[in-house]
């Protein structure tokens, strides 16, 4: 029998191209899709030259046909999207999946309702607006957006979105936004300072964003008012372990001196523990570190890492509360939420 191609033309390949191809009903192909053929006592071989045709004609489901046929149903189809860059550090991005499962799990009023997934959306870092779902929400009907850059806050402030929406670590206007709260710069400096810390550093992952733009602020001008000069800047090429590692490496090698340093994001801290170990140096005695607390286990690290920053667990809640709130308002949801900073006192400083 010879195989149906539609790559020439791209139209997309339907239960009847199936059917066609394997010589057998629409019913009987729709049965095999929706894994309904045990309880219509298919043979073995109906279902395999079906799902063989399924694999021949590359058949991809088409979700928004099944999402319309889903309205018959009590349950109308709610579909929840975490977007994130690829460079943002992966635990950041799961603590907003992880704290939207709990809540959903925890609300009768939504579960009740809706028929919930909940998905991941991935962009490139300052590309936000070449999301085509974006502005139609053709994969999704309410949505987190989070580690947007400067070039995506931008894009997002030209533009409304037509679905329930909040903005993680930003304040734009307009939208439902949750950022940190202010004072990163001083509470970081007053801890270098008890512990007699003279010379500066800060260690910032590259692409920035508005939050690591404003925790880079905060505490170079902390330390402008308090010293007089200006924190030695080293900027990684990246946000992750080996970026850090490498920045640190080269400040040192270079003969960058310094004996403080504040980590604007922890992965790139776990780098510079190694980069200043390799130089014999010893945390806490030669140099002081403090991150931001956005690590899984930063009491895992040796010296533990002293942090300045939101509770991770903290700002996901808020974040999705915020979210699940426009889809079941509470009448309680402000535009802007500020999450406090908690200061963790480890080892490391």
């Amino acid at each position: 029998m010879p195989i149906i191609r539609r790559e020439q033309n791209h139209t997309r390949v339907t239960i009847r191209d199936i059917a066609k191809h394997c010589n057998l009903s629409i019913g009987a192909v729709s049965s095999v899709l929706q894994n309904r053929y045990k309880e219509r006592r298919f043979a073995e071989s109906t279902v395999q030259k079906i799902r063989n045709g399924i694999r021949e004609l590359g058949y991809i489901p088409d979700l928004s046909a099944r999402r319309l046929r889903k309205l018959s149903f009590s349950e109308f189809p709610l579909v929840l999207a975490v977007l994130s860059t690829y460079e943002a550090p992966p635990t950041t991005i799961m603590s907003y999946l992880y704290e939207l499962r709990n809540l959903v799990d925890s609300s009768p009023k939504i579960t009740e309702k809706y028929d919930v997934s909940i998905v991941l959306e991935m962009y490139s870092a300052g590309k936000l607006r070449e999301k085509k779902s974006l502005l139609s929400g053709d994969n999704f009907n309410a949505a987190i957006i989070a580690n947007t850059t400067a070039e995506d806050d931008e894009y997002l402030r030209t533009v409304c979105l037509p679905y329930p929406n909040v903005i993680a670590g930003r304040n734009i206007e307009s939208y439902y936004c949750v950022t940190d709260d202010s004072g990163h710069g001083k509470k970081v400096l007053e801890i270098f300072k008890e512990s007699g810390r003279k010379k500066m550093g800060i260690l910032l992952g590259n692409p920035t964003t508005q939050l690591t733009h404003a925790r880079r602020d905060d505490f170079v001008q902390a330390v402008i008012d308090s010293e007089g000069v200006s924190p030695a800047e080293i900027v990684a090429a990246g946000l992750g372990e080996m970026d850090g590692y490498a920045a640190m490496k080269k400040f040192l090698s270079g003969g960058g001196n310094i004996d403080a340093l504040f980590c604007s994001i922890d992965a790139l801290a776990v780098g510079a523990y190694r980069a200043i170990k390799e130089h014999s140096l010893v945390i806490s005695k030669d140099i002081s570190i403090v991150g931001i607390g956005d690590y899984s286990h930063p009491d895992f690290l040796d010296p533990p890492l002293t942090t300045v920053g939101t509770s991770k667990v903290e700002n996901a809640q808020t974040v999705c509360k915020m979210l699940l709130n426009q889809i079941i308002p509470d009448g309680k949801s402000a535009y802007v939420a500020k999450v406090p900073l908690r200061t963790n006192l480890r080892n490391s400083h």
